[in-house]
């Protein structure tokens, strides 16, 4: 078996994973609500995901394109040059085009 490794805490890649994982969940929990299990629970878990990745498109917004990219950046986005909410870093300059 494969070891993943995890992202570091003070990396600008934590908002875009923790996005990314949690479209994974809302999926397979999707799957579950297809195939007639907990539909109640997983339903109720879906609406909690979607709320979560509202937040964190809030602080990491993305275009039609999935892509964060040039012009989206907040305060709290995480690319350099922004401080990192999740984290004490803080990078000089900005580089948006993430």
């Amino acid at each position: 078996m494969d070891t993943v490794n995890p992202v570091d805490a003070g990396s600008t890649e934590v908002p875009k994973t923790v996005q990314e994982h949690l479209c994974l969940a809302q999926a397979a929990l999707a799957e579950r609500v297809k195939a007639g299990l907990d539909r109640d629970m997983s339903m109720a878990a879906i609406g909690t995901l979607n709320e979560m990745l509202r937040q964190i498109n809030e602080h990491r917004p993305v275009g039609d394109n999935g892509k964060h990219g040039v012009g989206r950046c907040t305060e709290t986005c995480g690319c350099e040059g922004h401080h990192a909410p999740w984290s004490l870093t803080f990078w000089p300059e900005c580089s948006c085009e993430q």
